[in-house]
């Protein structure tokens, strides 16, 4: 296979894979910054971390760069319009839509959130086009109902699994 060919079966490999969406949260100063994505992963318990892939075009980069506290945002069902709206605006308006509130650390989150993961940058490195970054979690919020937004096939569907016992 050639390379333009390999990257065309990747892509449409990696569709039939189902992912949750979360967006990505941080700030320098008052200025509020955000990227929709679903290449987030838990990546230990021991010390608890994961990892968020960031395109190293991305306007969040240059603040996670600086080691800036970040939260990931895992979005529910509800949240679609949201995730729509985070992906297609840019700066300040990529919180128009949404309960955004600040953290004591001043990170804007997602108030009503399937989970609000608060990290501290803990390590990265440069892989092709993007950015993989290690957040050392430091804060939790978690809703006790489970209805994520899932993004599958270049869309999103909603799992509605049972609530919370």
């Amino acid at each position: 296979m050639d390379v333009d060919q390999l990257q065309h079966e990747m892509k449409r490999a990696m569709r039939r894979l189902a992912s949750g969406v979360a967006i990505i949260t941080t700030c320098s100063g008052p200025s509020r910054f955000a990227m929709v994505a679903t290449a987030v992963s838990s990546l230990s318990l021991d010390p608890p971390s994961l990892l968020i892939c960031v395109n190293r075009a991305a306007s969040i980069l240059p603040i996670l760069a600086t080691g800036t506290p970040f939260c990931v945002n895992v979005l529910a069902a509800h949240h679609e319009d949201v995730a729509r709206h985070c992906s297609t605006a840019s700066g300040e308006v990529r919180f128009a839509n949404g309960r955004w509130v600040r953290h004591v650390n001043g990170v804007p989150y997602l108030e009503d959130a399937q989970a609000a993961v608060f990290c501290m940058v803990d390590g990265g490195f440069d892989y092709g086009s993007h950015r993989i970054v290690i957040g050392r979690v430091s804060y939790l919020s978690v809703a006790r109902d489970v209805s994520p937004l899932v993004h599958v096939d270049g869309r999103y569907v909603h799992a509605n699994p049972a609530p919370a016992a």
